[in-house]
Formats: C-alpha cells, structure tokens, sequence
C-alpha cells in the first residue's frame, strides 16, 4: 500500500468522524452514559455534548477516535463474554468491581479527567486478558 493511501485511510476525515460518531452514540445509549461521562471520554465541554449528540458526530481529533476504539473493544469482549445475555452487557460497565478499586468500570475511566484515555486501554486491556483466559472472570 503506498503512502497517499495509508495516510488516506488513518485521515481524519469528516467521513470517519461522521461513522465513529453514530457508532459511539449507540453505544453511549447502550451502556447509558451520562453527558457528564460522555463529555469526559470524548474530552469536550459539557456543552458541546448536546451538540455532539444531535449531529451523530464526535470530535475530528485522533485522540477521540482512539477512545472510542477503546470503547469498542470493551463492547467486543463483553459480546464474546455474554453472548446471548444483553441485560449482562449492558450493565457490565456500571456495576462496582474490586479490580476498579470499588468503582465501576465507568466510575475508574470517567474520575480522572487527565487519564480518562489511559483508564480506557487499561480496562479494554483486563478485559482482553480475562477473555483469553490470563486472569479469572472480573467479577
């Protein structure tokens, strides 16, 4: 592949933004994130969420897309993991685990405005880890 394109495909482009947005949306539905925590992962003002929510979009920055790649993966192994229970899925990022310090999954990623992006890979990363079978369920 040469360069033109390769650089072409990771653009920020208002296509991808436009296609990450609607994808992250259902998601923000799914796990019922607040404005608050939706503000916080795409790391906008709070009045820039309503925005955000009514045009299907997230922001034109490479570090917004990453987060919702991290989010993303979350969702993937959480459909791996729960298969056929939605209401598990749903409400896996909000229920309090010692792993987070006795915070939920959100709760962990959303405290810290400065390592929300960090806090994203970390949990996306146990999460990998406890799909493959390293380290026992997240209970």
């Amino acid at each position: 592949m040469n360069l033109a394109k390769r650089k072409q495909l990771m653009s920020l482009s208002a296509r991808n933004t436009e296609a990450l947005g609607k994808v992250f949306w259902r998601l923000a539905d799914e796990y019922s994130l607040s404005s608050k925590q939706i503000a916080i992962i795409l790391d906008v003002t709070p009045a820039q969420v309503s925005n955000l929510r009514r045009s299907l979009k997230i922001p034109q920055k490479a570090e917004a897309y990453t987060r919702v790649g991290q989010l993303l993966g979350i969702k993937k192994c959480l459909e791996i993991q729960y298969p056929v229970n939605p209401a598990v899925k749903s409400a896996w990022l909000g229920k309090q685990r010692e792993i987070f310090q006795n915070k939920s999954a959100i709760e962990f990623i959303t405290e810290d405005v400065f390592q929300t992006g960090l806090r994203l890979f970390q949990v996306r990363r146990l999460m990998d880890l406890w799909r493959v079978g390293t380290i026992p369920e997240l209970v």
